[in-house]
């Protein structure tokens, strides 16, 4: 079972979100099995490492029903709730500590973004 979020307006502009609760019938031949690794059982670590630094999820969507998504996380609450209403069974979920992956020494690009007589700041506050 997995929650589907459905928004329905309520008194004009304001939304509001209900979950739904869909089965999911799982492809006997990918071999479903309970001894698999699951992050229902990596949740206290994943809290943690969240009291620490902030945790980066590449979300893989069980059986190619998307691409990929990659979404920063700083508060458990937060990443608790979107394990109940996004994720689905069988969807792949990667964490990586921030702190630890990425660093001053492999960043990709580095550059302050120009105004509009394409001058950037030497020194300021960052």
């Amino acid at each position: 079972m997995f929650g589907l979020k459905l928004r329905a307006a309520v008194d004009g502009e304001q939304l509001k979100t209900e979950v739904l609760t869909k089965r999911m019938i799982p492809v006997e031949s990918d071999d479903w099995r309970v001894d698999g690794a699951k992050i229902t059982s990596e949740l206290s670590r994943l809290q943690a490492a969240l009291e620490r630094t902030v945790l980066i999820l590449e979300h893989w969507f069980y059986r190619g029903s998307k691409s990929p998504e990659r979404t920063f996380w700083e508060e458990f609450e937060d990443l608790k709730k979107y394990l109940e209403t996004e994720v689905r069974p069988g969807d792949l979920l990667n964490f990586w500590e921030f702190d630890k992956t990425c660093k001053k020494d492999n960043v990709l690009a580095a550059g302050k973004y120009p105004d509009e007589k394409g001058r950037v700041p030497v020194r300021g506050a960052y």
